[in-house]
């Protein structure tokens, strides 16, 4: 009974962990930026997208050079 119920509840655990964990990165530059809208260009990768999917931005960090003597 014991080693049933460990194996359901990591079954169950395993289910849940799997489904959230799907995110996939995609590489984009933005075209255009017309008021609240951006058009962004992905390339190949426009077709994994579908249409009213949210997506997370973030932005390019560069670093401040450094000069020296």
């Amino acid at each position: 009974m014991k080693t049933t119920l460990a194996l359901i509840l990591a079954l169950v655990l395993s289910a849940f962990t799997v489904n959230f964990s799907v995110a996939t990165t995609f590489k984009c530059t933005v075209d255009e930026v017309d008021g609240d809208k951006i058009v962004l260009n992905c390339g190949d990768d426009a077709a994994k997208i579908e249409s009213g999917t949210q997506v997370k931005i973030k932005t390019v960090k560069t670093a401040a050079a450094i000069e020296g003597c």
